[in-house]
């Protein structure tokens, strides 16, 4: 389990330097366990 706190740990800090678009991604993806294209494309309300 250290291992995976450790990814954790840098997945959040990461995150911090990410735009709030790509934090947006980053979060779905560790929500949903992936992102789609046509996915994100709905979520953000632009095209393909």
């Amino acid at each position: 389990m250290k291992n995976m706190d450790k990814i954790y740990n840098i997945i959040r800090m990461i995150m911090e330097i990410l735009n709030k678009r790509q934090h947006d991604i980053l979060s779905l993806a560790e929500k949903e366990g992936y992102v789609s294209v046509e996915n994100l494309a709905e979520t953000f309300e632009v095209t393909q």
